[in-house]
């Protein structure tokens, strides 16, 4: 499948215009005009912002480069064909094209700008390997591939903003061979301290409702969590305790590794493993 593809020139179109918009926060993700104030916007060609942004101000390069060793550590290997699933700006399937053991990357992206623009000046930046990558504006719900057809999966900074995340990992379990696995990287996963903190600013809002907040208070002592950390309606991200993780990737047949990074500036990465029970 797309064997002909120029990828230099050409994009794979998985969806519709209508489509994009009916997917949810999928109109957020195609607002160039909000974007440009962000570091990965590099139409203007200072490249130097996106670069210290995944060295310095985010453990996002860190991420990547751990979630690969870990693959190792645990006996898998990055080879044949993958997926960079809601691939952004495609800085990951730049860093991925060039695994010498990798034959094809789909980068999956439904931001149009990200994809066409962007991801071009990316390639160069990080020297991709581009007649590896294949860019496709598609949906993550709907991997127009065969099953069983994908050796791994990479997900960055996506898979908390699935809004149907059973539905996600039903979709890449199918085009995963036996064996194959994703990669996860740029998850915040809600840990104790993150809830004390957020409960405790709630209770003070609470109490002192004639002050002006940023974000309004819970109109509750104790809300529960699915309250206090509900997903954000304009951006699609949603918030997941650890065991929140592994339940809903062992639900969908996946075996879910943890790589928790203690030093300065945590992070925390997963591996899952497709089951093949």
């Amino acid at each position: 499948m797309l064997e002909n593809i120029d990828i230099k020139t050409d994009i794979v179109y998985w969806i519709t215009e209508n489509e994009i918009d009916n997917i949810f926060s999928g109109k957020y993700w195609n607002n160039e005009e909000s974007e440009k104030n962000k570091a990965f916007y590099i139409l203007d060609g200072n490249t130097n912002k996106l670069i210290d942004y995944l060295n310095y101000q985010t453990t996002y390069l860190r991420e990547f480069e751990s979630v690969i060793k870990f693959s190792k550590e645990l006996g898998l290997t990055i080879k044949g064909v993958g997926l960079d699933i809601a691939a952004g700006v495609c800085w990951t399937t730049a860093l991925l094209s060039k695994i010498a053991s990798l034959k094809k990357i789909y980068a999956i992206e439904i931001s149009k700008h990200r994809l066409l623009k962007i991801a071009p000046l990316v390639f160069d930046l990080f020297k991709a390997e581009t007649d590896r990558i294949i860019r496709v504006i598609g949906s993550f719900y709907d991997i127009k591939l065969p099953n069983e057809s994908i050796d791994f999966a990479l997900m960055s900074q996506a898979f908390h903003h699935a809004h149907k995340p059973d539905l996600l990992l039903r979709e890449i379990y199918r085009v995963l061979k036996p064996g194959g696995f994703i990669l996860l990287i740029g998850e915040e996963p809600v840990y104790a301290y993150d809830i004390i903190i957020k409960y405790t600013k709630n209770i003070i809002k609470y109490m002192f409702p004639n002050i002006t907040y940023k974000s309004k208070p819970i109109n509750k002592i104790i809300p529960k969590f699915k309250e206090m950390f509900a997903p954000d309606e304009v951006t699609g991200d949603h918030y997941y305790l650890i065991k929140d993780y592994y339940n809903i990737f062992n639900n969908n047949r996946y075996e879910l590794f943890l790589h928790k990074e203690k030093k300065y500036k945590k992070y925390t990465i997963f591996i899952a493993i497709k089951s093949i029970t």
